[in-house]
């Protein structure tokens, strides 16, 4: 063979061995991502888990259970911020919250413990003692822990929305203080799972319903969840 028909098959096996060193590195660099995507999903999953248990102390049912009385304590919010803020700095838990769900996140713990004319939205707060018919230039203890168990019961429904985990449909309606506040965060009322909850009309507080001992709460989560309350 002359030295033509040497370059070019040269030039074809040079070809070749690019295309299959390309296919190569594409599978592997697919698997490598693939691989990241699961690694990430697993880390979520049990840090979000973790968070879900530590706002657990402010689950809804306790207000169904006890009414005025089920609410958080002063030492109970405080305990929670502290907790939260662990969990934020352990493992690097904080770098997995991404967006809304951590704009949500922040808003909640902050409004914890912050004085009262720094609850964020603003706007949220203004809502609820509308509803109480409270000045909210005034601090309430009861306000604020009923305000802060929303806002975390809100945040854990985000916690699965990130993980897709949904559970039953929500078929209640929000709070106008709860659509401040997840619209604060950047929340879209129009995809899962606050879609459904969103187009039906506004909850609106009765200062009665946590005041009667003989007549306990019955408020539903506003979320998608599973059998067992959040």
């Amino acid at each position: 063979m002359d030295s033509n028909t040497f370059d070019v098959i040269g030039s074809f096996a040079i070809a070749v061995g690019t295309f299959a060193l390309a296919g190569v590195t594409a599978y592997f660099s697919h698997n490598y991502r693939t691989r990241l995507r699961l690694d990430l999903a697993s880390a979520r999953l049990e840090a979000f888990g973790r968070l879900f248990e530590i706002s657990g102390l402010a689950a809804p049912t306790r207000l169904a259970q006890a009414g005025e009385r089920g609410v958080l304590t002063v030492e109970e919010r405080d305990r929670l911020y502290e907790d939260l803020t662990s969990w934020y700095y352990q493992k690097g838990n904080g770098m997995l919250l991404e967006g809304p769900t951590r704009d949500a996140y922040l808003k909640a713990k902050r409004n914890l413990t912050c004085d009262v004319g720094k609850i964020d939205p603003p706007s949220a707060w203004q809502a609820l003692c509308t509803d109480f018919q409270h000045d909210p230039r005034e601090d309430s203890e009861m306000l604020r822990a009923l305000l802060s168990m929303r806002q975390l019961s809100l945040l854990r429904s985000q916690l699965k929305a990130e993980l897709a985990i949904f559970g039953n449909p929500f078929t209640g309606s929000l709070t106008n203080h709860e659509v401040e506040f997840l619209k604060a965060c950047g929340i879209d009322l129009d995809k899962p799972p606050w879609a459904h909850a969103s187009a039906r009309p506004r909850r609106t507080e009765k200062i009665e319903r946590l005041t009667s001992e003989d007549k306990p709460l019955s408020l539903p989560e506003p979320s998608f969840r599973p059998s067992s309350t959040s």
